[in-house]
């Protein structure tokens, strides 16, 4: 089999929606061999731009189903393999809107006492975040990240949370001298 007849078995592949890898996997070669093989002679988009379009289309259909009140965010997002909130992110991304007000974070996450909430479950939530962490430990020492966060009181993580908030405190007080200013 020619050199030429190679290219054109590996273009006609790839026109049938073959992805590179496959393509060079089949004939025994590499990605790139294939990929400088067919150049110019396909004018189909990029494996990948196939799959974007295909997922753009698909994000589309399942706003429009929702829209007419066929199927549900969740068994949309159930269908496309993920989770409903990421689907609403997809949504968002593509300038779809859902109608009626976003829903409210769950209570008992720590994201919902980020956003406010004291209530007793989500207080809960954040210590019991925390303390996962804290059991965790820090992967280096010597961290704010480790200071902060793990809560470790090594005598490096200690020395580096000392330095953050002497910064942190000489950024509150340079705040401070800004917004009172002084009389002359």
């Amino acid at each position: 089999m020619s050199l030429k007849d190679h290219s054109d078995s590996m273009a006609k592949m790839y026109a049938d929606g073959y992805s590179l890898s496959e393509i060079a996997r089949n004939f025994g070669t590499t990605r790139q061999r294939v990929h400088q093989l067919i150049r110019g002679t396909y004018d189909r988009p990029h494996y990948g731009q196939l799959r974007r379009e295909r997922y753009e289309s698909s994000i589309r259909a399942a706003h429009a189903r929702i829209l007419e009140e066929v199927s549900d965010l969740a068994t949309e997002a159930e269908q496309l393999g993920i989770k409903p909130n990421s689907l609403r992110v997809a949504f968002h991304n593509k300038g779809l809107t859902l109608p009626g007000p976003p829903p409210a974070p769950e209570h008992g996450t720590p994201y919902r006492y980020k956003t406010g909430c004291r209530c007793a479950e989500c207080k809960a939530a954040v210590r019991e975040y925390r303390n996962r962490l804290i059991a965790k430990g820090p992967k280096v020492h010597g961290t704010v990240s480790a200071y902060r966060n793990y809560a470790c009181r090594c005598d490096e993580c200690r020395a580096a949370g000392s330095v953050a908030n002497r910064i942190d405190r000489e950024k509150r007080l340079q705040r401070r001298r800004q917004a009172t200013p002084l009389d002359s």
